[in-house]
């Protein structure tokens, strides 16, 4: 009996599986491999009420902002770090209280993810004792209200206790297992049942794969399983745990994909200067999101002199002719 197959474009694979008021993780690190191609997808099909989480954040949260679809975001700040933007649209709407953001740690969230992949309710650390982040008075999700309300959240931020076993180590403070409805990773290389290989930096992504409830995967490239099982160390994530496989080319544009392209600096400024402009924000939203078709509309509109100029070079990985001045300055 052959499987179904698990192979969809992303208008099918946000049809399926992204409903209104899930939480949404993402994954990636801030300007490479976050799935785009998904995110664009969700605004068309005006998916609402969206908690997003995530190890490192991105443009996703700023644009799903932009379109309406965000209630919430837990993670550790809002930006392109690597680019050096704080999200203009995103952070006056937390501001102003239409979205709210909860604050952990990188390594906190890592641990949260962590703990939801190994069936654990909760894993421990010395990390965070002695900061604000275990202050309750910056407990935002208990102020929103969704601690005993929403069985998705935990009964309590960070839980903070004498070691039981080595009194020398004094407090530790225990950290709540998370479980997203949803996470969406890319990955250079995917079996055709869904076997992943991540190639660069993997930030949280094999932790948030394995803590989803449901995994989308975009992928650069498609290939066998039976070549995936040539090299079986170089896969991170089993094909059992993926839901989609989206295999589409620059499905992270305008962010990179280590070893075949780089991140679009121009386009970059262009979305965060529209995005902190209330009179370019809905014009750009219509141009590269309402008015394009799909994905391989969106490949057309920006044309093969464009993604030609951002293929990676296979010497270094990235490309070292990539103009990256567009943030010089400004």
């Amino acid at each position: 009996m052959n499987e179904k197959s698990k192979i969809m474009s992303p208008a099918e694979a946000v049809k399926e599986f992204i409903k209104d008021g899930q939480i949404i993780a993402s994954g990636g690190f801030t300007i490479t491999r976050k799935s785009y191609a998904i995110y664009y997808e969700m605004l068309r099909q005006g998916i609402k009420g969206i908690k997003l989480c995530h190890v490192t954040p991105g443009g996703p949260d700023e644009l799903l902002a932009a379109g309406g679809c965000l209630a919430g975001i837990t993670g550790c700040y809002v930006g392109d770090e690597l680019v050096q933007v704080i999200h203009p649209f995103c952070s006056r709407q937390i501001k102003s209280g239409n979205i709210w953001h909860e604050d952990y740690s990188h390594y906190s969230m890592i641990l949260r993810f962590k703990a939801a992949a190994m069936g654990v309710p909760f894993l421990p650390t010395h990390s965070q004792i002695g900061t604000d982040l275990i202050n309750p008075a910056y407990d935002v999700e208990g102020k929103m209200g969704l601690r005993g309300k929403d069985e998705r959240f935990p009964l309590a931020k960070f839980h903070v206790m004498k070691d039981p076993f080595w009194p020398e180590h004094q407090n530790i403070c225990l950290l709540p297992a998370l479980s997203p409805d949803v996470t969406i990773i890319h990955a250079q290389l995917a079996g055709e049942k869904g076997t992943a290989r991540i190639m660069g930096a993997l930030g949280g992504d094999v932790e948030e794969a394995y803590a989803g409830k449901k995994v989308i995967l975009t992928c650069d490239e498609l290939v066998t399983e039976d070549y995936m099982a040539r090299d079986p160390n170089a896969n991170q994530i089993p094909h059992h745990i993926i839901d989609a496989i989206v295999p589409v080319p620059y499905a992270c544009h305008p962010v990179s994909s280590y070893m075949n392209y780089d991140y679009d600096t121009n386009f970059l400024r262009e979305f965060h200067t529209a995005m902190g402009d209330d009179s370019k924000r809905d014009k750009w939203l219509d141009e590269w999101v309402y008015k394009i078709k799909d994905h391989w509309h969106y490949l057309e509109k920006l044309g093969s002199k464009r993604l030609s100029s951002l293929k990676a070079n296979p010497a270094y990985a990235y490309n070292p002719d990539n103009d990256r001045s567009a943030y010089m300055n400004k």
